[in-house]
């Protein structure tokens, strides 16, 4: 088996991200490395700091993670099985509570466990709130892209791989909580701002 780094990027938030980090340690046991990482004082972007700590891991997988999840039973085994298992696959998500993409239709454990048809693949970008790639695929399209700051990157990382034939994936039977937003309010980030930004960056690289 190939060990997993599990990056968690920290803002200060001790209550949430305790909850975060417990629940790894409780419901994982897919080997793993832990990377966190408390940027609060720092303020590097999502893309500076993901770009160092990509680089410098040693594991075979990459899963980067919010702060404000909370994973559950069996989450990281079932996405490391799809990884491995599909040959297009380039990254893939769990089912959610909260997110910006169809994964939040499977709003709970429960409705994660009933899924008869647990993997999808699918023609837009999944959400960055958990997402796993194998490192080898990052390398080989130049990490993520340094113009964005703290929105964007994702999409961009998996738009450019499925030009290389390597798609997003769901995995419907697995399931990782998600708050939403808790650092950006931390950090007192524009979101709308970030957004619309990224919205730009994204849009122009593509003409």
């Amino acid at each position: 088996m190939h060990a997993v780094d599990l990056i968690v990027i920290g803002y200060d938030l001790r209550k949430l991200e305790a909850t975060c980090l417990k629940s790894i340690v409780y419901h994982t046991r897919y080997p793993y490395m832990l990377s966190y990482y408390d940027n609060y004082k720092d303020k590097y972007t999502l893309t500076q700091i993901w770009n160092k700590l990509i680089e410098r891991s040693t594991c075979d997988y990459i899963c980067l993670m919010n702060n404000d999840t909370e994973v559950t039973k069996g989450w990281l085994r079932k996405l490391v099985h799809t990884i491995e298992n599909i040959p297009d696959c380039g990254f893939v998500g769990p089912s959610t509570n909260n997110c910006h993409s169809p994964q939040k239709t499977v709003p709970t454990p429960e409705a994660a466990a009933a899924q008869t048809n647990a993997i999808q693949k699918m023609e837009q970008p999944i959400s960055g709130f958990c997402v796993l790639f194998k490192k080898s695929l990052w390398t080989e399209l130049g990490g993520f892209d340094p113009r964005y700051r703290h929105y964007g990157q994702e999409s961009d990382l998996i738009d450019r791989a499925t030009k290389l034939g390597y798609y997003p994936y769901w995995r419907k039977d697995a399931f990782v909580w998600h708050v939403g937003e808790a650092s950006v309010e931390k950090s007192g980030l524009d979101v709308r701002a970030a957004r619309e930004e990224a919205k730009r960056l994204y849009w122009e690289s593509r003409k």
